[in-house]
């Protein structure tokens, strides 16, 4: 059955080379389930480029009108009656994804975002049709740039009431994308030696996670004027990727690597770094393993790799509350730089938001603050 829809201003994309205009859209009403979130917040993260550009339509083509937006944080206006645990005037965010199946194992262990029923939906261009739980009148998910959107409870996290809202975005993508692995190999307890590998925004965001959690963290970056701001978020030693001499020294010196890289590269470069059964987790995209000798993996390390493209992406459901807890206990333990770090997100956002909007008028006029 057809979900009941109201209309909601957004700011749009309408092709991949056009500005942002604004744009009503429709969105399925508050059902018994769903919480209508005002929307206060969004942030920009380097895929709502890629998405509103069109510049992986092999991967997400997509269609326009394209609202982009999936670091969200707001304040809720409505829950549905079946909502019990979250109420009007509570601080919440959302994050990469709207809804999944529910049904399938990855769905019931809490990692929604590798559901097989067939997918999960993305917040921005996801497929609403697979469940009819979420609905616009495009057809696919649209995103944060907009007055408010409308979400199944079980995917709407609680922001604690102290903690900025206008900082909370970033925790639903960056902070949640390394969270995870750093979760899944065990860092969390502290005590590792971990690499984290690209120092731009996710894995700045790695660094401070990592040393947060008590760990030795290695900064590795093909640039060496990045050692300074590595070492000031909490990094002890800088690797310079492409300088052999750097390397050689640094062999065998972590246990685990996480490599945060957008780029194409080659996976191969950086396993001399791993120590025996060291892991690597590449959680950005640009992994590329045709040219890695078989026997680091079979014989000589028992490496293990794990590689997480959107679909599969260390983005488990279960771990947003997790990670939320840990920022904000952070601002009461000393972790202040991760507060530091969501804010310089900020600024890093409009760096993004000049790009896909470089006159200025959309992102910055769509109404309560997608900076």
């Amino acid at each position: 059955m057809p979900l009941d829809m109201h209309p909601v201003e957004t700011v749009a994309l309408k092709s991949a080379d056009a500005k942002f205009e604004k744009h009503t859209i429709k969105r399925n009403v508050c059902g018994p389930d769903d919480v209508l979130v005002d929307i206060k917040f969004c942030g920009i993260c380097h895929s709502d480029v890629h998405v509103g550009r069109n510049e992986i339509p092999d991967l997400m083509p997509t269609k326009y009108p394209c609202v982009p937006g999936h670091e969200i944080a707001g304040i809720v206006n409505k829950v549905g009656k079946n909502v019990t645990d979250v109420k009007a005037g509570d601080h919440v965010g959302v994050g990469c994804f709207v809804d999944s199946c529910r049904n399938c194992t990855a769905c019931k262990t809490g990692n929604e975002n590798a559901c097989k029923g067939p997918a999960a939906v993305f917040t921005i261009q996801g497929m609403t049709t697979l469940y009819d739980r979420v609905a616009t009148d495009t057809g696919v998910g649209q995103g944060g740039f907009s007055k408010s959107i409308t979400v199944p409870r079980r995917f709407v996290f609680k922001v604690p009431k102290g903690y900025p809202l206008k900082s909370a975005g970033p925790i639903f993508c960056s902070a949640i994308t390394c969270y995870t692995p750093l979760k899944m190999w065990g860092a969390t307890k502290g005590g590792m030696r971990v690499g984290i590998a690209g120092i731009g925004g996710l894995g700045q965001m790695g660094i401070q996670l990592a040393a947060a959690m008590g760990n030795e963290v290695t900064a590795i970056s093909t640039s060496p004027r990045k050692k300074d701001a590595a070492m000031e978020l909490g990094a002890k030693h800088f690797v310079v990727s492409t300088d052999e001499e750097c390397t050689k020294k640094a062999a065998g010196s972590l246990d685990l690597i996480i490599n945060t890289i957008s780029a194409k590269h080659q996976v191969g470069a950086y396993l001399p770094l791993l120590d025996f059964r060291g892991k690597i987790c590449s959680v950005g995209g640009g992994a590329d393993l045709s040219q890695v000798r078989t026997l680091y993996f079979d014989q000589l390390k028992k490496l293990q790799f794990n590689s997480s493209p959107l679909s599969d992406s260390p983005y488990a459901a279960h771990d947003a509350a997790a990670v939320t807890d840990f920022v904000w206990r952070g601002g009461h333990s000393g972790l202040t730089g991760v507060h530091r770090l969501l804010r310089q997100a900020q600024d890093r956002a409009q760096d993004r938001a000049d790009r896909l909007d470089p006159a200025g008028q959309g992102v910055r006029g769509a109404g309560q603050g997608t900076r």
